[in-house]
């Protein structure tokens, strides 16, 4: 399973490469968006970068914490699922000045975020 690798992000010190790992358990430590990886890091010193830009050897340390922690309850399945999908309104205005709304791309705009979704969790 993929588990959000393309909105979810750990941490890198930029000098050494090295991902950060939470002080305890030495366990890699990841965020949902930028500005939570990196609050309360120097940013000249740390980026942030999304697990699908990672190393495939720490893909699989985040996609196995991914697991430790939903088998622990730490985690809930139903809150890695959005639980809506926004898109665009696409529309143009005629020759009369009413709106007419590009439907047709609105319903293709939705099918790549649904199947974006379904590689997400595959």
């Amino acid at each position: 399973m993929k588990y959000r690798k393309l909105h979810t992000y750990l941490v890198r010190e930029i000098e050494t490469n090295e991902f950060v790992r939470w002080q305890g358990d030495k366990t890699i430590f990841f965020a949902g968006s930028v500005e939570d990886a990196l609050i309360g890091l120097p940013k000249d010193l740390f980026e942030a970068v999304r697990v699908c830009d990672a190393p495939e050897d720490i893909q699989r340390e985040y996609e196995q914490r991914i697991d430790e922690c939903i088998a622990s309850g730490e985690i809930e399945l139903s809150r890695l699922i959005p639980t809506e999908i926004k898109v665009d309104v696409h529309y143009y205005i005629d020759d009369e000045g009413k709106p007419q709304f590009d439907t047709d791309e609105m319903s293709a705009e939705f099918v790549r975020k649904l199947n974006e979704l379904e590689k997400t969790f595959s």
